[in-house]
């Protein structure tokens, strides 16, 4: 079974919710903290957008080495490279003889 992403639980509680309001207001007259419109809005919100989180643009380049790599930081260093930077130096260094 495919995992769920944050941004699907997130639009299934707010269904969950909406769906209890709807009921307890229609059936039991109840008047909850969150009303159907704001529920609505919430929901709205999130199927607008594909990313709950905003998005960080990583720059691309024929010349990476020069451009890009200096740019990144060290944890996103190491996953592309899958070595720290001075390890990368060392090798570079050496193959540019």
């Amino acid at each position: 079974m495919p995992s769920t992403t944050e941004k699907e639980e997130l639009r299934q509680l707010i269904l969950l919710l909406l769906a209890d309001v709807m009921c307890k207001t229609k059936i039991l007259g109840y008047s909850s903290v969150l009303d159907e419109d704001e529920l609505l809005h919430l929901l709205m919100m999130i199927e607008s957008s594909r990313y709950l989180n905003e998005r960080i643009k990583i720059p691309k380049s024929v010349e990476w080495v020069q451009s890009v790599l200096p740019k990144l930081d060290d944890r996103r260093f190491r996953s592309k490279m899958r070595m720290d930077r001075r390890t990368f130096a060392k090798i570079y260094s050496y193959l540019r003889g």
